[in-house]
């Protein structure tokens, strides 16, 4: 109880402080009139400043304030403006008073204009040779650092600061005073001219300061000046100074890499690194350097060193080294490399994870450098036996090499022995960062060599069992990028088929896309997998789709080893009759799947299909063609139902007739267009049910005809009033429909014609000015009925501001001619209906059958489970969780922006949005969608059923009614929900309860 009084008594004293220096401030202000304090402003920008508008963050002001003391203390005209709070951050800056500054700056939007800030930099300029508070030197250094200035103002900054430090101007804060000076010569290095005075200012102070961060600095911004040099000229006109400069300046570097501060080391590196970067050469004599470097006791410098051996490395990588008394000569590469390799048995976390990125970097290092980094004991390969001269009895010299023990000093090892075993040092490594870094760099130079590659499966399937998801992930996708190299033995088997059962999806997904991937030794091999894959679909049936996917890649890759299993997979007998498997069994469809695929790569297959499997084919050829491949016709036998293959020409002739009809269309009247629409209409509806390969040409040309249908037909009642008779609801109700088509059109179809596009934008911009100005002409209807005419005013501006966004659409041009804008800002169409009529009819739309391909993107929901008798209880006026489980097909990273879901309850309707984390892909063109949906609602009698829906919600034509830009990507799935009543004996109180609100409710998730 005391500590807590005592905390209270603490936090009142500071608030009484700050209020106290806020009133001394004003009082000053008010009482001098800032005479005495040199006012920087004159008339003009003090009016600028006043009527400048911004907006101010009154919770960030009152943090430490107590709001009702500072409005009474300030007066209710005061306000707290931009310009009070700029002229007590100045004030505060003069006389050295931080409190004040600290204060006004919380009341200052960060982002200055150009005025404002030069004027800040001339007012800290002016008080920083005066100060002694090294606090308040900070606070100017965070200014100049967080702020952007013009190049003038910068100039003259650093021309009064090289006055300054020319005369030691600097009082006691002095590293500072210097470092704010070279922040402003690096500001404008890439802008503007450096003078030579400025150079040699920075290189008299690197040579005679003693304090290490201005060394630092110096050294920072010589780097920055150099690599900027090509700019306007920095020193001179003359080349020959700047190269002077550069090759003074790397000398310089290298200097001071044993200077005693390791800020200094590490800015030496990191300019070296810097210089390289740019195109500069680093000395080969300097790589002993860098190698004592990488010995550095400060990880900071010791991680910046290993990042210059491998420059180093990759620069000069046919250059040779000595090693062992110059005994033994390895590349630069392969030296450069273990030493890198040596880093992993760093102290610092830090030092062994940058070793660990850098060693993926190496692609050009020895076979037998690579396999070392697999086994902590050194190698046959990595020793080279030292030679004996042994003088025999004949007097001759003979050189002998000694093979009594090769673990005593008879040989020379080609790494150091804390060096080996890098890689399994990494994934053992305590710290996830590092163990993931390794598997990334062990992938990467595995994919530059085979026989690497097939030597890092062990390591690689080992870290499926690491206890960090992330490190699971990594390691399986690595694995898959290798799989087309490598073979997968029956041991590494088993503990890819145990990551199937995964409590994590995403772990789930990637086994199975290192099982698709995967080349295996054996059939049994192969069953082992199927037998993984069948229990991981009766207990994850999410994955169902997952799963065919992977045997349909495992039938393609390895239909040699499929082959002898077909009998077996589809319950085959060669001399009993069993019971035909039916399709409902999904599973079964999945091994089916395998088999085909493995047919159309193995012929000899096809032999032991029996009757009802070739029948089964072709329903699964018509339905899934994505994942059951063609067979040869004359392998199969003829059947007496609808024969895909053959029946293709047909498709190709009723499409040529349609494309006849279409053209005819083009070339009549509106109203016999509608009748040929009709007719093509009724034709292509009966094509949805069927399921091939040119069911997404037919359902896209049939959402086209609609579409075009609605829009004559607009045309059609425009030309003849009759849309301004129509009732309110019908006036919605039509508008909805069009837009709808249109959206879905734009949302879920890709086309890849042009013109189709272009149809559909002139279509959408034409369709929104039209129905704007039939509601601006039915405003003109109503003068007497303000409500009524406003209304239709604001829907028409909404409908104009939203086509006008519409940039793409080929009509764009001639139609913004046709919209001014009051003096309000609204717009209004300036044109009559009839002008407006005439120049759409001068641009109808061309329908033409798409000749490419056409995709339908679309998304199927996997959990919750539709129809299922589970009752969701929970009490209500709370909310309760549902986890939903989606796989969207055909949607581009973009189009998950626009992604909902949608809750139907018998009351009310949701749309949330999912957040973007939940959106998981592995395949291109396919997400899976993993989330939770709070739902809550009121309580029910009895259990009611509660839709869900996966839908696009476009941002266009925002303005419009959310419904009306919501289009149903998804089959509905029925959730049973009851929310029950809730418990009143609990309730304190013998009042009635209050209805308890969602955290939805609250906040505007929509």
């Amino acid at each position: 109880m005391s500590s807590t009084t005592n905390e209270q008594k603490a936090t009142l004293k500071t608030e009484k402080k700050s209020i106290h220096m806020l009133k001394r401030s004003e009082y000053i202000r008010f009482l001098f009139g800032y005479a005495k304090l040199e006012e920087p402003y004159d008339i003009s920008t003090v009016s600028s400043l006043r009527n400048r508008k911004r907006v101010t963050d009154f919770d960030d002001i009152f943090r430490y304030f107590d709001a009702s003391t500072v409005s009474s203390h300030l007066g209710p005209e005061s306000s707290l403006t931009f310009h009070t709070a700029f002229k007590d951050l100045l004030y505060g800056i003069k006389n050295a008073e931080i409190d004040i500054a600290e204060q006004a700056l919380k009341r200052i939007d960060e982002n200055f204009v150009e005025e404002d800030a030069d004027e800040l930099l001339m007012c800290c300029i002016e008080t920083l040779n005066k100060v002694t508070d090294p606090l308040m030197c900070g606070f100017i250094q965070q200014l100049v650092e967080n702020c952007t200035f013009s190049t003038r103002a910068v100039d003259q900054a650093v021309h009064s600061l090289m006055i300054y430090i020319h005369f030691k101007q600097y009082g006691e804060c002095e590293a500072i005073f210097v470092q704010i000076f070279c922040i402003l010569v690096s500001f404008n290095a890439g802008r503007s001219a450096i003078s030579k005075e400025t150079v040699t200012l920075l290189l008299e102070l690197l040579s005679s300061s003693r304090l290490s961060p201005v060394r630092a600095a110096c050294l920072q911004t010589l780097v920055t000046v150099v690599i900027n040099r090509d700019k306007p000229s920095l020193l001179d006109d003359s080349k020959l100074e700047e190269d002077d400069l550069q090759d003074h300046l790397i000398q310089l570097l290298w200097k001071h890499t044993v200077d005693v501060s390791a800020n200094v080391r590490e800015a030496c590196v990191d300019g070296l690194i810097a210089l390289y970067e740019c195109g500069v050469r680093l000395d080969l004599e300097r790589y002993d350097d860098a190698i004592k470097l990488s010995r550095d006791e400060e990880d900071k410098v010791q991680r910046h060193a290993l990042h210059l051996l491998y420059i180093y490395g990759s620069m000069y990588s046919d250059e040779m080294v000595s090693i062992e008394d110059d005994q033994v000569q390895i590349s630069m590469m392969n030296d450069a490399f273990s030493r890198v390799c040596y880093a992993m048995q760093a102290g610092h976390a830090s030092v062994r994870l940058e070793a660990a990125k850098l060693l993926g970097k190496f692609n050009k290092v020895g076979d037998n450098f690579l396999e070392q980094t697999l086994s902590k004991k050194l190698l046959d390969s990595m020793r080279i036996m030292r030679k004996e001269k042994v003088e025999l009895l004949t007097g001759s010299n003979q050189i002998v090499t000694s093979s009594t023990d090769r673990y005593n000093a008879n040989y020379i090892p080609l790494m150091m022995s804390e060096a080996c075993g890098a890689f399994v040092a990494g994934l053992e490594d305590e710290t996830k960062a590092v163990r993931a870094a390794s598997v990334k760099s062990m992938a990467d130079l595995a994919l530059e060599n085979t026989e690497f590659a097939q030597k890092c499966v062990d390591s690689l399937v080992d870290m499926f069992n690491d206890e960090i998801e992330e490190v699971r992930l990594n390691a399986m996708k690595s694995l898959a990028t290798l799989c087309p190299y490598i073979t997968i033995s029956d041991e590494q088997l088993n503990f890819i088929c145990q990551s199937l059962v995964d409590a994590s999806p995403d772990a789930r997904e990637a086994a199975r896309e290192v099982l698709a991937t995967c080349r295996l030794e054996t059939c049994f091999g192969v069953k082992k997998a199927i037998v993984a894959l069948e229990k991981n679909f009766y207990t994850y049936a999410e994955d169902g789709e997952s799963i065919c996917y992977c045997m349909q890649k495992l039938g393609q890759r390895l239909a040699g080893l499929v082959a002898p299993l077909t009998s077996e997979l589809l319950g085959l007998h060669p001399v009993f009759v069993y019971p035909e498997s039916v399709l409902s069994n999904n599973f079964y469809t999945a091994k089916l799947i395998m088999v085909l695929n493995a047919a159309s790569k193995f012929p000899t297959v096809q032999s032991l299909f029996p009757h009802h499997i070739w029948q089964q084919y072709e329903y699964l050829r018509a339905s899934k063609p994505k994942l059951v491949p063609l067979i040869r016709p004359e392998v199969m036998p003829r059947l007496k139902m609808f024969h895909f293959e053959e029946e293709m020409d047909m498709f190709d002739e009723f499409f040529t007739s349609c494309s006849k009809l279409l053209e005819y269309s083009n070339n009549s009247s509106l109203l016999q267009s509608r009748e040929i629409f009709q007719i093509l209409r009724q034709d292509l509806q009966g094509l949805e049910f069927i399921e091939t390969e040119q069911k997404s040409k037919a359902h896209a040309l049939k959402r086209f005809v609609d579409l075009v249908d609605e829009f004559y037909s607009l045309i059609l009642e425009t030309e003849s009033g009759t849309v301004i008779l129509l009732s309110e609801n019908q006036f919605a109700e039509k508008m909805k429909k069009i837009f709808l088509n249109i959206f879905e059109l734009k949302l879920l179809w890709k086309f890849e014609e042009e013109a189709w596009r272009n149809t559909i934008l002139n279509i959408e911009i034409q369709t929104a000015f039209l129905w704007a100005a039939n509601m601006q002409f039915n405003a003109g209807l109503f003068p007497n009925f303000e409500d009524v005419g406003k209304a239709d005013q604001l829907c028409a501006a909404d409908l104009i501001l939203g086509a006008l966004k519409i940039y793409d659409a080929p009509m764009y041009a001639i139609l913004e001619k046709m919209v001014q804008y009051d003096w309000h800002g609204v717009p209004l169409l300036t044109s009559s209906i009839a002008d407006l009529l005439q120049v759409v009819k001068e641009q109808l739309p061309c329908v033409t059958v798409p000749v490419e391909e056409v995709t339908r993107k679309y998304a199927v929901i996997i959990k919750p489970v539709s129809f299922s008798q589970a009752v969701v209880t929970f009490q209500a006026g709370f909310y309760t969780d549902v986890y939903v489980v989606a796989d969207l097909h055909g949607f581009e990273q973009e189009d998950l922006k626009l992604v909902r879901i949608k809750i139907t309850y018998p009351t009310k309707v949701d749309i949330r949005t999912p957040p973007a984390r939940n959106f998981h892909s592995f395949r291109p063109m396919l997400h899976h969608l993993r989330t939770k949906v709070a739902m809550n609602d009121r309580s029910w009698t009895e259990p009611a059923e509660v839709s869900l829906e996966i839908v696009l919600v476009t941002d266009e034509f925002d303005n419009l009614p959310i419904t009306m830009r919501t289009i149903t990507a998804s089959r509905s799935v029925l959730v049973r929900l009851h929310p029950q009543p809730q418990n009143r004996n609990h309730i304190g109180g013998g009042g009635r309860p209050h209805h308890a609100k969602s955290i939805f409710d609250e906040l505007n998730v929509k």
